[in-house]
C-alpha cells in the first residue's frame, strides 16, 4: 500500500526472491508510476471508499482472499487503514516511514491547520504504537522524526535506505557525467545545483530562489537544475549572472 516510485522499483525484485505481492491503491492515476506497475503485470488493486471505515473494510476482504504474511503501508491514510485492517486479520504490520510529517515547518505552513495536524499526529501515534509490528524509515533523520513526534520506541525502526536499479540508471562515472551534461548543453565548467522535490511549503523552495540569487552574480557558470512536481514545466534554468571579471 505505497504510492511511490520505490515501489516500482522494489517490486520486480520481490518477485525474483519468491515474493507474490499484492499492491492495494488508495488513490487512482492512470499515469506515471501506476501505469508503470500495472503494466507490469503486477496485482493491482484500486479501492474505490474514500472513507475510513470502507476502506477498512475493502482491505480486510482482499487480507481473506490473499491470506498475506505481512501487510506493508505508506502514507497516512493507508497506514491508520492498513493498520486497522491488519490488526482485525491478525496480519503483522510494516509500515514506512518516508517524511518528517510533524516537523515544526508543517505546522507553519498557512494552508495547514495546526490543531488539525495535531489531531493527525495523535491518532497516527496512538495507532503506530498499538498496531503496527515493526517500520522501515528511509533515513536517520526520518527515524529520528518518528521517535520524537510519534513516540515509536527506537528498536521497532529500522533504517534501510532507499534504493535504485543501477542497471537501468547506472553507476557514476566521469564519463556519464559529461555525456549528461552534453545532453542538457552544460558546459562542462558549470557547478550545477540539483534541486529534486515537491512544489511545497514544508520543502521550502523560496529559500533555494534567495540563495540562487545570491550566488548567481558571484558565480556566472552556476546553473540551478529544479525538478519535481507542482510545476507546469522543466524549470532547469540558467540564472542570470554578471559576466566573468576580467583578468
Amino acid at each position: 500500500m505505497a504510492r511511490s516510485g520505490s515501489l516500482a522499483e522494489i517490486l520486480p525484485e520481490l518477485t525474483v526472491r519468491g515474493v507474490d505481492p499484492t499492491v492495494v491503491c488508495l488513490y487512482h492515476r492512470e499515469e506515471g508510476v501506476e501505469q508503470q506497475v500495472v503494466s507490469a503485470g503486477f496485482d493491482v488493486r484500486f479501492v474505490k471508499a474514500t472513507k475510513l471505515r470502507g476502506r477498512v473494510r475493502a482491505l480486510r476482504a482482499i487480507i481473506e482472499e490473499r491470506a498475506p504474511a505481512i501487510v506493508h503501508t505508506s502514507i497516512f491514510e493507508a497506514d491508520l487503514a492498513g493498520r486497522i485492517a491488519g490488526r482485525r486479520g491478525r496480519v503483522p504490520v510494516l509500515t514506512s516511514l518516508v517524511s518528517t510529517t510533524y516537523a515544526p515547518i508543517r505546522f507553519a505552513d498557512p494552508k495547514v491547520k495546526p490543531w488539525k495536524l495535531r489531531a493527525l499526529q495523535a491518532v497516527d501515534g496512538w495507532t503506530a504504537r498499538r498496531w503496527t509490528t515493526h517500520f522501515h524509515a528511509n533515513s536517520n533523520t526520518v527515524k529520528e522524526a518518528a521517535i520524537r513526534d510519534l513516540g515509536i520506541r527506537p528498536e521497532r525502526i529500522t533504517v534501510i535506505h532507499r534504493g535504485r536499479d543501477t542497471i537501468r540508471l547506472g553507476e557514476p562515472s566521469a564519463e556519464r557525467k559529461r555525456l549528461v551534461r552534453e545532453q542538457l548543453g552544460l558546459p562542462p565548467q558549470a557547478i550545477v545545483v540539483l534541486n529534486a522535490g515537491r512544489q511545497k511549503y514544508a520543502k521550502n523552495q523560496s529559500t533555494l530562489l534567495e540563495a540562487a540569487a545570491i550566488l548567481a552574480p558571484r558565480h556566472p557558470d552556476l546553473v540551478f537544475s529544479d525538478r519535481g512536481p507542482g510545476r507546469e514545466q522543466d524549470a532547469r534554468t540558467r540564472l542570470p549572472s554578471r559576466p566573468p571579471r576580467s583578468r
